[in-house]
């Protein structure tokens, strides 16, 4: 029978009281215990954003829209800050990101990638052009205060759409994106 591997003392990083001492050890080991249990028995932070029946918005959650919007700026090819009315008398200021598409970034890997993205922000600006547009098909986004819809121009043009067709953005769904720079 194989005797059991052994681990050499090297290995295993196990921290005593080290030069502080058994007893000063020992008082910060209960403190820290003592503040954990402290924190265990607090109840969950509440939420600042809760729907109409007090839970808070999901990724899933979607608003069907359509909510006329305001471009206050292009920030590049897929993220515009509007200004939504959202209901009579009441509007808020939110990033958007278009829908369905990636487009090249502004801060790219090389100077082609960073010009074709300064491209896609003025065709972008064009095609909103001051004109009201609609968001539909709103989510809450990956990050913070950023929201997820499908974009259409006052013209009725998908801007998703429109930007895959110009060759200035691709079909996106989640996950990683591929780079720009190699791209033929």
């Amino acid at each position: 029978m194989a005797s059991p591997r052994r681990f050499p003392a090297s290995r295993l990083r196990v921290q005593g009281p080290g030069r502080h001492g058994l007893r000063a050890w020992l008082a910060r080991l209960a403190a820290a215990v003592g503040i954990a249990a402290l924190l265990a028995l607090l109840p969950p932070a509440p939420s600042l954003a809760v729907d109409a029946w007090g839970a808070p918005p999901s990724q899933r959650d979607v608003l069907a829209g359509p909510v006329e919007a305001r471009v206050i700026e292009v920030r590049d090819g897929d993220t515009l800050r509007v200004r939504a009315r959202i209901w009579v008398g009441q509007e808020i200021v939110v990033n958007v990101r278009v829908a369905g598409i990636d487009t090249l970034e502004l801060r790219g890997r090389c100077p082609a990638e960073r010009r074709l993205a300064e491209k896609a922000r003025a065709f972008v600006a064009r095609a909103v052009g001051g004109r009201p547009i609609r968001l539909t098909r709103i989510r809450n986004g990956e990050y913070a205060g950023r929201v997820l819809a499908a974009v259409e121009t006052a013209d009725g043009d998908n801007l998703a759409q429109v930007l895959k067709r110009a060759g200035l953005a691709r079909s996106y769904g989640g996950g990683r994106r591929a780079g720009w720079c190699g791209r033929s």
